[in-house]
């Protein structure tokens, strides 16, 4: 078995016992197993001399490596062997599938020891990984481009909990929190940066008789599920028109606008506020796409005729509009810029919102939208009346 480069920090004993724990559930389904420690290198092997179910081994295979990352170390190399009839030596992915970076598990995908007609059952088979701790400054690195989800480390724990496992648990639980925590304010900051991209908008709210201006960034998103319900209801004849839905959410500029959506929303603020990425969804903007039915009387379909009227719809309060006539022609101007693609704006979704629009538009089985459809929407869109956008 190769190594990658060893590193000089001794490994921690303790280590092993646990893993030899975690080893005991595969003893008890009849694998070989054992963990060794070598010159500074852990070292797991798992064997079966008869065929067995991929999942019986790739769930504790995670665990131990999941344990082992937490434990700050990480795979130098894995292996296996097959009972394949061929004398020369299996390349490194013919066995398994190596990951590309090194803090991935490793998996099966496609073997000649997988049985050809049951994919999961592999016959007799080997498998060798082994772990190194590196140094400080690599383990910062890695802590700071953590992949794994945090269900993963949670998973751990409670297999470790239930193994009789009281510090390990509490550590990994303490750290997938951490890992949540950090991949939430880079959401965060992410759909913070793309809304940036699409300028800052001024708003009028209106609530209780009283009026505010506020300022904000916007985030978009192209609502395809709204899209699909509108375009069968269309096509069944329960629509005479067809629209489409934007999600608008919005992120105050300062402290001061932040404070003016507050006293908009009042108490129920924080039901609009999705925890997932910090984006306070306000309200949709609807597109007309066509102003008339699918088909015509005598049952003949019908091209699309678009009209570009942008229109809002709001929460159960009041509808929020633009604060005047200048910033809804800048607004109809940016979704001009998005149709046309001149503006590379990745969702919260983390869709293109150029690619998703087409994709769903101009790829649909039941009715696409054809490219002079879409190209005469913009068209129309240029041009469109804005007074539903904003209040004198």
């Amino acid at each position: 078995m190769k190594y990658l480069k060893r590193y000089s920090e001794s490994v921690d004993h303790e280590s092993v016992s646990v893993i030899e724990d975690m080893l005991l559930e595969l003893r008890d389904l009849d694998f070989q197993t054992d963990c060794q420690f070598i010159n500074d290198i852990v070292i797991v092997n798992v064997s079966k001399e008869k065929e067995f179910q991929w999942n019986e081994i790739s769930q504790v295979i995670s665990y131990i490596t999941n344990y082992m990352k937490e434990e700050g170390y990480q795979i130098a190399d894995f292996t296996s062997k097959g009972d394949v009839e061929s004398p020369v030596e299996n390349p490194d992915d013919y066995e398994i599938k190596k990951p590309s970076r090194r803090n991935e598990i490793p998996f099966v995908k496609f073997s000649t020891v997988i049985d050809p007609v049951d994919w999961n059952t592999i016959k007799k088979w080997s498998f060798n990984i082994s772990f190194t701790k590196p140094g400080s400054q690599w383990m910062k690195y890695l802590k700071a481009n953590e992949e794994l989800s945090p269900s993963t480390y949670l998973s751990a724990a409670d297999k470790l909990k239930k193994m009789g496992h009281i510090r390990r648990p509490e550590v990994l639980t303490a750290y997938a929190k951490e890992i949540q925590e950090r991949e939430k304010n880079a959401r965060k900051k992410r759909v913070f940066e793309e809304a940036k991209k699409l300028g800052q908008f001024q708003l009028k709210l209106e609530s209780r008789g009283e009026v505010k201006f506020a300022n904000f960034y916007l985030s978009l998103l192209f609502n395809d599920s709204y899209y699909h319900e509108a375009l069968s209801e269309w096509i069944d004849g329960e629509r005479s028109n067809f629209w489409i839905g934007i999600m608008q959410g919005l992120h105050p500029v300062s402290e001061e606008d932040s404070q003016a959506l507050e006293w908009y929303f009042g108490d129920s603020i924080s039901g609009y506020i999705n925890s997932y990425n910090g984006i306070i969804w306000l309200q949709d903007i609807y597109i007309c796409l066509s102003s008339g039915s699918y088909k015509s009387e005598e049952g003949q379909k019908l091209p699309m005729t678009p009209t570009g009227q942008l229109s809002i719809e709001g929460s159960e309060f009041n509808e929020v509009y633009f604060a005047n006539r200048r910033e809804a022609i800048k607004f109809k101007n940016l979704i001009v810029d998005l149709f046309e693609g001149d503006i590379e704006y990745v969702q919260s979704n983390g869709k293109d919102f150029k690619e998703q629009l087409l994709e769903t538009l101009c790829e649909n089985d039941e009715r696409p939208v054809e490219l002079s459809e879409f190209e005469e929407l913009i068209d129309k869109l240029r041009v469109t009346r804005l007074n539903h956008l904003y209040r004198d």
